[in-house]
C-alpha cells in the first residue's frame, strides 16, 4: 500500500496526478502496491462519493491492506496531516510492520 495525503494543499486532483506518477515509478521498480487515492479517485468523482468520507473508504481500503505486506508513505506535502493515513500507518503498526517514508524529489511535487 503505498499512501499520500489526499487533502493535498493544491487540491485533490493534483493529489492523484502525483500519486499516480510515484505509484507508477514503483511499478515500473518492481514493487507491486496498491494505492487508496490511484485507486479511488475516480470511483469517489464519478460515483458521487465524497473524497473525505472516511467511513466509506477506510473499511474499502482495509480490505486491500489486509493482504499487503507492507506500507509506503509518500511524503507529499502536508502527508502528516492526513487523518487516513494516520489511520493506516496505525492498522500496519499494529499488524508490527513498520512502515517505509518515502521522501520525494521535486519531480513528484
Amino acid at each position: 500500500v503505498s499512501q499520500s495525503r489526499y487533502a493535498y494543499p493544491e487540491g485533490p486532483t493534483r493529489a492523484y496526478e502525483v500519486i499516480c506518477d510515484i505509484q507508477g515509478a514503483l511499478l515500473k521498480s518492481g514493487i507491486n502496491c496498491f494505492g487508496p487515492i490511484a485507486h479511488s479517485h475516480g470511483v469517489a468523482v464519478y460515483g458521487g462519493i465524497p473524497l473525505d468520507d472516511h467511513n466509506i473508504w477506510l473499511p474499502f481500503d482495509k480490505l486491500f491492506m489486509d493482504s499487503c505486506d507492507g506500507l509506503i508513505v509518500a511524503m507529499m506535502k502536508d502527508w502528516d496531516l492526513s487523518y487516513g493515513a494516520s489511520k493506516e500507518i496505525e492498522y500496519f503498526e499494529k499488524r508490527g510492520i513498520t512502515p517505509i517514508y518515502m521522501e520525494l524529489e521535486n519531480g513528484f511535487e
